[in-house]
């Protein structure tokens, strides 16, 4: 009687384990997706500023652009598109930053979760 009764605990006991290890995984590469968007957002914003900021001053496209480059690398990001609007009074910075996943990052229909992508204008002053 107690071998059964010891049975049962140990593989309820396995169950609540295992479902604890799913729910942590879940929630961590939930969480790895949420920083890296937010780390995009904020790096499209600062690198946006700052590039409006040098193209203000220099009217050289490649420097605004090398500006944001310089911005986006202190956070591991990268600048995907940049442009200057034809009327030249604001600069259109895109970020991107890949999530640290375990999972996501390898699973085919899910891959486009694990890269964070963000806008943002910088108004040239």
């Amino acid at each position: 009687m107690r071998s059964a009764r010891g049975g049962i605990v140990l593989g309820w006991i396995f169950k609540l384990i295992l479902m604890l290890a799913i729910v942590a995984l879940a929630s961590f590469e939930t969480g790895a997706i949420i920083v890296a968007k937010v780390t995009a957002d904020r790096v499209a914003i600062d690198a946006a500023s700052e590039a409006g900021n040098v193209f203000a001053s220099t009217k050289d496209e490649s420097k605004a652009r090398a500006a944001a480059d310089q911005v986006a690398a202190k956070d591991h990001t990268t600048v995907v598109r940049f442009s200057v609007s034809r009327d030249r009074t604001y600069v259109e910075v895109t970020i991107r930053k890949k999530a640290s996943t375990f999972v996501i990052q390898h699973i085919g229909f899910l891959k486009r979760f694990a890269t964070a992508d963000s806008t943002h204008d910088g108004t040239v002053q």
